[in-house]
């Protein structure tokens, strides 16, 4: 799952988003050329541009979630009659896996769709963070090899609905980012509500990023270091972000505030 096959169909699946993204960055910069425009054209690009960004995030979501465990799922379907003819027993494994996979992803499908229905943002028991969670921790093992553990007091705690789904959307990011690029074998997951906020640390024992040293949000955004849509993600929700890495691994330290609103 890991060959260059793999790899191609991933970045291949990378470029919708970016094009997305590129058509952000040139409406906000058509918003900004066209502000000596009358009030009503004014409030129909802005408008305009909250669609656009709602897109390039629903994009992000579905890109490194749901259509990569699906890839992976197309990967392991086609080596699978080689499988069956060579172990029927871990062939039959194999079906059951991948049933729980695509039924995990229905689900996860399902939420997301539930997400983008107007809802309140009143305060919600974390029980449904915490199953989502359990489930990526299987998802990511069974997709990915990667042991995967997460602790922390979340499990007891209360969170307004709009804070629990951008912490499983971050963590679902880091992680995944983790499983793709830094060839580790465990990555350790802590989520620990605070009195104004929750703070999130996800660390692997991976090779590190591409660079190496310790950068703030400020730092990562001025250079355009580190995972671009975790990055932006949390500009966009108002946290803080700190990034170490070194050969040894990666290390993220996410704040996001208990009164955040979707972006």
């Amino acid at each position: 799952l890991h060959g260059e096959s793999f790899q191609g169909r991933l970045f291949a699946l990378e470029e919708p988003v970016r094009e997305l993204d590129q058509l952000l960055v040139g409406e906000i910069l058509a918003w900004q050329a066209a502000a000596h425009l009358d009030q009503t054209q004014l409030l129909k690009r802005l408008r305009d541009a909250a669609a656009l960004e709602e897109r390039v995030r629903l994009a992000r979501d579905l890109h490194d979630g749901i259509i990569q465990s699906l890839t992976v799922a197309a990967l392991r379907l086609e080596a699978f009659p080689r499988l069956l003819e060579e172990d029927p027993g871990a062939a039959r494994e194999e079906v059951r896996r991948l049933q729980e996979l695509l039924a995990s992803e229905q689900r996860e499908l399902r939420t997301l769709v539930h997400e983008l229905k107007p809802s309140g943002a009143g305060p919600v028991r974390t029980a449904g963070l915490a199953a989502r969670l359990d489930e990526l921790c299987e998802r990511i093992e069974s997709n990915w090899g990667l042991r995967m553990e997460v602790k922390g007091n979340f499990r007891e705690a209360v969170l307004p609905e709009a804070v629990a789904r951008q912490v499983h959307r971050l963590v679902h990011e880091a992680v995944v980012n983790a499983a793709r690029h830094a060839e580790g074998e465990a990555v350790r997951v802590a989520i620990n509500v605070e009195r104004r906020q929750v703070r999130i640390e996800v660390a692997d024992d991976g090779h590190g990023f591409p660079f190496q040293g310790e950068y703030d949000l400020h730092s990562l955004l001025a250079s355009g270091l580190g995972p671009a849509s975790l990055r932006d993600r949390i500009a966009s929700l108002g946290g803080s972000l700190h990034l170490s890495s070194s050969q040894q691994g990666s290390h993220l330290e996410m704040v996001v505030p208990l009164t955040v609103q979707e972006p």
